[in-house]
């Protein structure tokens, strides 16, 4: 099963919304930037390699510095890769890991109480 265009430009417009609310003015434009690459872009099968990933910004986007193309290009590759993650990730691992999750986080509330 490989990743369907619109989950992916899902993901990513989840972190360009997040990324509006209390992220610095360069992340968030760097995420914006990761958005107009990735929407232009037909298979997101690149971004599962970085070097490959980086090729694309620098290709897309003639007029930015490198820092920002590495920047965009790890972004894009980051959210590849978590959703490539999530999809192979068998389901009982899925929920043994949120009631790891869980756990930790009912500990940790009842710690902050004292």
């Amino acid at each position: 099963m490989s990743i369907s265009h619109q989950d992916f430009l899902d993901e990513l417009n989840r972190e360009v919304e997040w990324l509006k609310n209390g992220a610095t003015s360069y992340r968030a434009k760097t995420a914006e930037l990761s958005l107009i690459v990735a929407r232009q872009t037909e298979s997101f099968e690149l971004f599962s390699n970085k070097e490959s990933t980086l090729k694309l910004v620098s290709e897309f986007l003639l007029d930015i510095d490198s820092e920002r193309e590495k920047d965009i290009a790890k972004m894009l590759h980051t959210i590849y890769a978590t959703l490539e993650l999530e999809m192979t990730t068998p389901e009982d691992v899925k929920k043994m890991l949120f009631e790891r999750k869980k756990k930790r986080n009912e500990k940790l509330t009842l710690a902050s109480n004292i």
